[in-house]
């Protein structure tokens, strides 16, 4: 099984896919160039913006699977973590390899370092970690108005820096496995320690 948080966010990347697929429609052509790079930006914004929701809406799913309502002392202490999850989602931004890590641990007590590693695209758990960085930059420079920083993934043989349709396809699938890691793991961690939590499995 899935999270209901995995679900919604597999429907945000949908969403994020078909704004870049716009950019393709040979309906649009001749597309100019300017309007097109605003698709490709739109849509990495999508992905970004789904990985974002989903660590929000996944803390707070594992808090609520792991109460225990007929159990006073525990509630009361549950009680405590949902404030403290709370407060921390409020400062919770950019959500980066570093902030989502520290998020998850303090929030969940799981820790994803090593679940993140990317083994079908080659990146061990520190480059998958740069990866998610590097996303995360390119979508900061175009939002504020900076060149998109050089990158093997957005650097032409030209030398042009720019997103483009194959790229966005491999953060496609690099947040989705980030994301269904990050889910399995949680799942596997409260079976360890919460054996009797409603947890998705």
């Amino acid at each position: 099984m899935k999270s209901q948080s995995l679900v919604q966010f597999a429907s945000g990347l949908a969403s994020g896919r078909r704004i870049q697929e716009a950019a393709g429609d040979p309906r649009l052509r001749p597309i100019p160039h300017e309007k097109k790079r605003g698709f490709l930006h739109a849509s990495l914004a999508a992905y970004v913006a789904s990985w974002d929701s989903y660590l929000n809406n996944v803390v707070r799913e594992f808090c609520a699977g792991i109460r225990k309502p007929l159990d006073p002392e525990y509630s009361q202490v549950h009680g405590s973590l949902e404030v403290f999850v709370e407060r921390s989602l409020k400062r919770f931004n950019t959500p980066n390899s570093n902030n989502s890590r520290v998020l998850l641990v303090d929030c969940t007590g799981y820790d994803p370092i090593n679940d993140w590693k990317w083994p079908k695209a080659g990146l061990n758990a520190t480059e998958a970690r740069d990866f998610l960085d590097q996303i995360l930059k390119v979508r900061h420079s175009f939002a504020h108005g900076f060149a998109i920083p050089s990158y093997d993934w957005t650097t032409t043989p030209s030398g042009d820096r720019r997103l483009d349709a194959r790229s966005l396809k491999r953060i496609d699938a690099f947040l989705m496995h980030l994301a269904k890691a990050t889910d399995m793991g949680l799942a596997e961690y409260a079976r360890g320690v919460y054996p009797s939590a409603g947890i998705w499995t």
